[in-house]
């Protein structure tokens, strides 16, 4: 038999469509044997059923790539930004022109320190936008997208 809901071949002595979930007893399901026949469910035919999932995966795929753009132009942003701030110490760059500088440092080669700390803290920084930008964006975006299809809902 067929189920009336998803329009999927079930065991004629199930109690639910192992595809849908629904409960097929009181006759919730269609004793055909063709199944070409398209079968009535919820939000339409099986066929627009498809539809709609594929369009899901699309949209899936272009909220991916537009939190991968995101987190991309937000990478770069923070590199121009703060590209002044990872620059070695010299003459041009001395103790306090960055934000990674510390308040003191100590140390005979403090020089070659406070370049290493420069270094290792724009590094970080870059990591942690590069960590944090996408799933916030992509998390964003799908909320965003779950709102606009429950308004065309509506």
């Amino acid at each position: 038999m067929f189920c009336k809901y998803c329009g999927e071949k079930i065991a004629d002595d199930s109690v639910f469509c192992k595809y849908c979930g629904k409960n097929v007893l009181d006759n919730d399901c269609e004793e055909s044997s063709n199944p070409l026949s398209t079968p009535v469910v919820e939000n339409g035919t099986k066929e627009q059923n498809v539809n709609k999932k594929a369009k899901t995966r699309v949209d899936i795929v272009s909220i991916f790539l537009l939190s991968l753009a995101i987190s991309v132009a937000c990478c770069t942003g923070f590199a121009i930004i703060r590209m002044d701030d990872s620059k070695p110490f010299d003459k041009a760059h001395s103790m306090g022109d960055s934000v990674y500088d510390p308040p003191y440092i100590m140390g005979s080669d403090y020089q070659n320190d406070l370049t290493n700390i420069r270094k290792e803290k724009f590094e970080e920084g870059l990591m942690k936008t590069a960590l944090y930008s996408f799933p916030i964006s992509f998390v964003i975006l799908l909320i965003s997208a779950k709102i606009r299809e429950s308004s065309k809902d509506l």
